[in-house]
């Protein structure tokens, strides 16, 4: 892993940066289980709707002193998009300028800009408001209707489904290994942390892809409604055949992700090389 830069600006900046990423990550881990939670609630028959980051945000505020967590996690939901988009520009893991790097990076960027909206709507909630704008069947409306809006929802889409194939092989072959600072960790932390990555990242991959691939079909029939969140791809998983077990399947292994990513916090290889 790469340095962002040697100038003594970005120098300067590292700590910082470090400090940012680390609470983004607790934060989407807070809410990657919080959805996991919710998600298999349903599958064991305890609620009715699954709901995605939105409603996890909603169950947050609920909770005793919900008001002062949610205002903490939307601004690490806004710290870990900052830190997505600097990974984007500053490429710290150095996925480099070929095709696969670009497509990496871009979707770094794209993710980005979904956790600071997600972050935006932590604090219209703790107003009392709501963001519908900002739901994906929303932004694809909104983007539709100028020009060139198929074409970019539809790039969007191809995107979200190639860095989803790119998580999920992530877990497959194990190579999130090389995000953490093994020298830092115990055998045993070591351990933990593979098994979380590897069901983690191919539960990842496979909600992701349907998301991509819910963009691009929206794009292709130039109809927004076709474009699904995580809510309603969860949703779409419980009306299959068996879908309590596989939404349970489903559930587990994004609050194995949202563990992970809570770990991260501590664990990340971010710009350092020790």
């Amino acid at each position: 892993m790469k340095k962002p830069g040697t100038t003594p600006f970005l120098r300067a900046l590292v700590p910082a940066v470090e400090t940012m990423a680390r609470i983004g990550f607790a934060a989407k881990g807070a809410v990657g289980i919080t959805v996991a939670v919710i998600a298999l609630r349903v599958a064991l028959g305890f609620d009715d709707q699954a709901e995605g980051p939105h409603g996890a945000l909603r169950t947050i505020l609920h909770q005793p002193f919900g008001e002062i967590l949610l205002a903490f996690t939307g601004l690490g939901l806004i710290c870990y998009a900052a830190w997505q988009v600097f990974s984007a520009l500053t490429d710290p893991e150095g996925k480099g300028v070929g095709p696969r790097g670009l497509v990496e990076r871009l979707g770094f960027g794209i993710t980005g800009l979904a956790y600071a909206s997600l972050g935006v709507a932590a604090f219209t909630a703790i107003n009392g408001e709501t963001s519908p704008s900002m739901d994906t069947e929303a932004i694809a409306t909104g983007v539709l209707h100028h020009f060139a809006g198929r074409f970019l929802i539809g790039s969007a889409g191809i995107v979200i489904m190639i860095a989803a194939v790119l998580q999920a092989r992530l877990g497959i072959t194990g190579r999130f290994r090389r995000q953490l600072r093994l020298n830092h960790m115990t055998v045993l932390e070591t351990r933990g942390m593979s098994v979380l990555g590897r069901v983690g990242y191919v539960a990842l991959g496979l909600t992701s892809f349907l998301t991509g691939a819910f963009l691009l079909l929206a794009a292709l029939r130039y109809d927004p409604r076709e474009a699904a969140g995580l809510d309603e791809i969860l949703e779409l998983i419980l009306a299959q055949p068996f879908g309590r077990w596989l939404l349970g399947f489903v559930a587990l292994g994004l609050a194995l992700y949202g563990i992970y990513s809570l770990l991260l916090s501590r664990f990340h290889h971010l710009l350092d090389q020790h």
